[in-house]
């Protein structure tokens, strides 16, 4: 039982904010209890272990509108495939993406286009 499951379990239906900014000890297993967080809006995961496989945990974050992925392990492949599918698409205002070795070209955004952002 970890700090991620206790969270989850607890805190699932009110929970809006989190941030779990260089937390780099977290683990796709940890990470995948930030689906429950079903009113999630802002979501910080800058400087974790985050690689494309951690994306999936949040495509149906629904009201998601803020989301730091800096220095993390994601790529263009990983991060179009999950903006293609994701609930949080008409809710997103900020998308951090900045450092990701793994992002390259606009092709990853393709799937934004006419969206007008706070911040990209």
């Amino acid at each position: 039982y970890s700090l991620m499951d206790a969270i989850g379990a607890s805190q699932s239906r009110s929970l809006t904010y989190l941030s779990l900014k260089e937390c780099t000890f977290l683990t796709d297993k940890g990470f995948s209890n930030i689906g429950h967080f079903e009113e999630l809006e802002f979501l910080d995961l800058s400087h974790c272990r985050v690689t494309d496989k951690t994306l999936e945990f949040i495509v149906n974050l629904q009201y998601l509108n803020t989301l730091h992925l800096s220095a993390t392990k994601v790529t263009t492949n990983g991060l179009a495939k999950v903006i293609s599918e994701a609930s949080w698409k008409s809710t997103l205002q900020t998308l951090d993406v900045s450092y990701c070795a793994g992002i390259s070209g606009p092709s990853v955004l393709i799937n934004l286009q006419g969206k007008k952002f706070g911040s990209l």
